[in-house]
């Protein structure tokens, strides 16, 4: 019995040791189990406070990426308005902007704000491409300061100005505004200077390099005057040569012309000399004195004669002949036994007939006057 009890007493020994064994052991295992636990939270909360760091420093490199981005854009402009591009902006200072813009990095990764931030960049660098494009085709229009003449390379760059030009219409109106007046101005001048150039062309050839015939001194002022406004400097020195030939042709046909006059003035003079002399100094006879008209029924009147006869006073100083010049007289005709002899004034142009049928003409800016007979 004693002994039966020293079992029983160690048995239930053995089962206390065994359950305080048991629940040690499930006590431990619940506190590692705690402890690892524990340390996975805290892991979980580190690397969620160190994945919103690195998120935030990675905003912050976009966000200065960006700003950094913009300056560059805006660098590329004249003011902070970005109205017009910088002064003498060069393709070397855009192209690698266009190209950063285009490869940024980040473009995956933007905020709704970043977004909205790099499509105003990326239209902002549109925008003075553009310009970039307008200015650069323009300047293609003169050679220094002066307008060039119109040819396929400045057809070509006004074409592409324009296209440029109304990508801007509605966003960048002070731009657009103004370089619409500047290409139209600029248009004008060309369709001017072919227009002079032309106008040229109508009193000189080119290809026979000589002057058009017929070409007169009033045609060669207008289109001299025309090619001394022009400003291409150029133009003008090659026009006013062609028409140093046309000015030499038409001072040869005005010599020509006076030489020719000349000639028939010179021999009105000799033929008629005794007759202007006579009147004037008074010498011319009267019907009666047989030298110039009878009263037996003959009269004649010769301007190869020293002192044509005329009667009534048609002869004499009274009749409008006077030195220097002469004065119209009265309409007059005379008729002496049969002979008859006729004058008539013509607003400063005298014909007269006289027997034989003589017909003679009298300029009035002169005292030298001829005839022919008929």
């Amino acid at each position: 019995m004693k002994k039966l009890w020293k079992t029983k007493r160690n048995v239930i020994i053995i089962c206390a040791i065994i359950a305080a064994l048991a629940v040690g052991g499930t006590s431990v295992y619940a506190y590692s189990n705690y402890q690892e636990q524990k340390k996975a939270d805290e892991q979980a909360k580190k690397e969620a406070e160190q994945k919103v760091l690195e998120e935030k420093e990675r905003q912050e490199e976009i966000n200065a990426s960006l700003e950094s981005l913009n300056g560059k854009v805006v660098a590329l402009y004249k003011d902070d308005a970005l109205e017009y591009p910088k002064e003498d902006l060069t393709w070397a200072e855009l192209e690698p902007v266009l190209a950063e813009v285009d490869e940024f990095t980040y473009k995956g990764e933007l905020s709704d704000e970043q977004e909205a931030t790099y499509e105003e960049i990326s239209d902002n660098l549109s925008y003075i491409k553009n310009m970039y494009t307008v200015v650069g085709n323009y300047k293609k229009l003169f050679d220094g300061e002066q307008p060039k003449v119109e040819s396929t390379e400045t057809t070509e760059a006004v074409n592409a100005a324009k296209e440029a030009l109304a990508n801007l219409k509605d966003v960048k109106t002070v731009f657009y505004e103004d370089y619409t007046a500047k290409l139209t101005d600029a248009e004008n001048t060309m369709n001017h200077m072919k227009s002079v150039e032309e106008s040229v062309y109508l009193v000189y050839s080119k290809e026979a390099a000589q002057a058009v015939d017929g070409v007169t001194r009033d045609m060669y002022n207008d289109v001299l005057d025309a090619v001394n406004g022009l400003t291409n400097e150029t133009l003008k020195v090659e026009l006013l040569g062609y028409l140093a030939v046309v000015d030499e042709y038409i001072t040869e046909q005005e010599a020509t012309a006076a030489s020719t006059n000349s000639g028939n003035n010179g021999n009105s003079t000799v033929d008629n000399s005794g007759t202007t002399e006579d009147a004037v100094n008074g010498n011319s006879s009267n019907s009666n004195s047989g030298s110039g008209s009878s009263d037996s029924g003959s009269s004649s009147s010769s301007g190869s004669s020293s002192g044509n006869s005329s009667s009534d006073g048609s002869s004499d100083s009274e009749s409008g002949v006077s030195s220097g010049g002469t004065s119209n007289s009265e309409d007059s005709s005379s008729s002496d036994s049969g002979s008859s002899k006729a004058w008539n004034d013509t607003s400063g142009s005298e014909s007269w007939e006289v027997e034989a049928g003589y017909q003679g003409e009298y300029s009035d800016g002169g005292v030298a006057y001829g005839g022919q007979a008929w």
